[in-house]
């Protein structure tokens, strides 16, 4: 009863949003899932005797579920395959390198030494970001400390791989990982993934002498704008770039 249809969502037979819902339960296209925000899917299809779990953030939750009627559901079949090394070990290594981009930069600019510890203090937001500071005059890793609701945090980047720190956020801190660098003479880019949550969030920072414009986007989201635009003035004194 729980996966079978007690209500009427919709009539669309391409639809997998518009196939009845049971209790708790979507029915799908093919099967029936339990549906989570930005691509958490736990989908069941009971002719084939298989389970699908998937992990994501997605803005395009569709999109995965058409990729697995036309890639996987043509693949089942009524029998066991065989056991194939070959493609166990090729899937076990395509697994094992799979990896979250971390972004990239290029050549440090002049005027990574002008912002270099210097804290740029934002314009009131509804989001609570009060401050930031940037300190990246190596090429290979720097720092990105940030000030949300009154909590700091100083996260570790690594110019195309991820460093891990913590951070607070809505009064609760969690992991992160950063990963950022210098995209063009006045602009630094910074990734941060929120890896026990489906949220990546990136920062785009365009320094003009005392003032900071952040764009900050969000791979995914429920409510509000997926891209959100800061603006800060320089508060503290240019420090060396050896501190």
């Amino acid at each position: 009863m729980a996966t079978s249809k007690q209500v009427s969502n919709g009539s669309s037979p391409s639809s997998d949003w518009e196939q009845g819902y049971g209790f708790q339960f979507w029915r799908s296209r093919h099967g029936y899932r339990g549906d989570g925000a930005h691509g958490q899917f736990c989908l069941v299809l009971p002719e084939q005797d298989v389970v699908i779990a998937i992990t994501s953030g997605t803005r395009d939750m569709g999109a995965v579920l058409n990729l697995i009627w036309k890639r996987l559901l043509p693949a089942f079949g009524g029998e066991a395959l065989p056991a194939d090394e070959t493609a166990h070990r090729a899937l076990t290594t395509k697994l094992a390198s799979l990896v979250l981009p971390a972004q990239t930069g290029g050549d440090v600019p002049a005027i990574a030494r002008d912002v270099a510890g210097r804290t740029y203090q934002l314009e009131k937001n509804a989001a609570g970001w009060e401050s930031v500071r940037v300190n990246a005059t190596n090429r290979d890793s720097g720092t990105f400390a940030v000030r949300i609701d009154g909590h700091d945090a100083t996260l570790p980047v690594g110019n195309g791989e991820w460093r891990t720190g913590t951070w607070t956020l809505m009064g609760r801190e969690e992991p992160v990982a950063a990963s950022g660098g210098w995209t063009g003479t006045d602009r630094y880019t910074v990734k941060v993934a929120r890896y026990r949550t489906p949220y990546v969030l990136t920062f785009r920072l365009r320094f003009d002498g005392d003032r900071v414009e952040i764009e900050r986007e969000q791979n995914a989201t429920i409510a509000g704008p997926r891209v959100t635009t800061y603006k800060g003035t320089a508060v503290a004194v240019p420090v060396s770039a050896g501190r």
